[in-house]
């Protein structure tokens, strides 16, 4: 087992073992956790929240965010819009798609800097004003993490072939070093995905 320098131990065979489509289903179920903790602490302003773990999400918000938005944007939709001719899985929906979830990563680049100042030893920022930052933000990330497990994971998982698994395998361990995976799973699941 080794260690990746965010101090999460992944065992080097991961994206090999384990079906890419359940890494990016954990990383989206990450995403809605990290939401929902971003949640809390709006609901805790202006006086209860925890700076300390502003840090943190300050520091791991970034990393799982564009670990998804990465292999959504340049590898899972274009592909789905490929395979998918004539579903409703349309080339309008992949574009909004694509869009909006470009629109967050900029939006994240905001709340990680909102967080950062919410962890600092002297606070002069308005709670109300962070507090409607934050929840425009979870909210909608919520939203668009909710749609891609329930909509587009279980139609990637009837039309990815085991050539594109493995080239979203490749693109995940590109981006290993910050994503959160522990390897539960054997081969196993590539070959029973590949007969489904």
């Amino acid at each position: 087992m080794e260690r990746n320098d965010r101090g999460v131990g992944h065992d080097k065979i991961c994206p090999a073992v384990e079906n890419p489509l359940t890494t990016y289903t954990r990383l989206l179920h990450k995403q809605i956790e990290l939401a929902s903790e971003l949640e809390r602490i709006a609901d805790a302003l202006p006086d209860n929240f925890d700076q300390y773990r502003c840090r943190e999400l300050a520091d791991h918000i970034p990393a799982v965010f564009n670990v998804t938005l990465t292999v959504a944007h340049d590898f899972l939709h274009p592909v789905l819009l490929h395979r998918c001719d004539g579903h409703p899985f349309s080339k309008t929906t992949v574009e909004r798609l694509r869009s909006e979830r470009l629109m967050d990563q900029g939006y994240a680049m905001e709340i990680n800097g909102l967080l950062l100042i919410l962890a600092g030893p002297k606070n002069n920022t308005d709670m109300n004003a962070a507090g409607y930052m934050l929840r425009g933000f979870f909210e909608n990330w919520q939203r668009a993490c909710a749609f891609e497990l329930e909509f587009v994971v279980p139609l990637a998982t009837k039309q990815l072939s085991n050539s594109d698994l493995s080239t979203m395998a490749s693109l995940l361990d590109r981006h290993l070093m910050v994503t959160p995976t522990a390897c539960t799973t054997t081969r196993n699941a590539l070959k029973y995905h590949s007969m489904h």
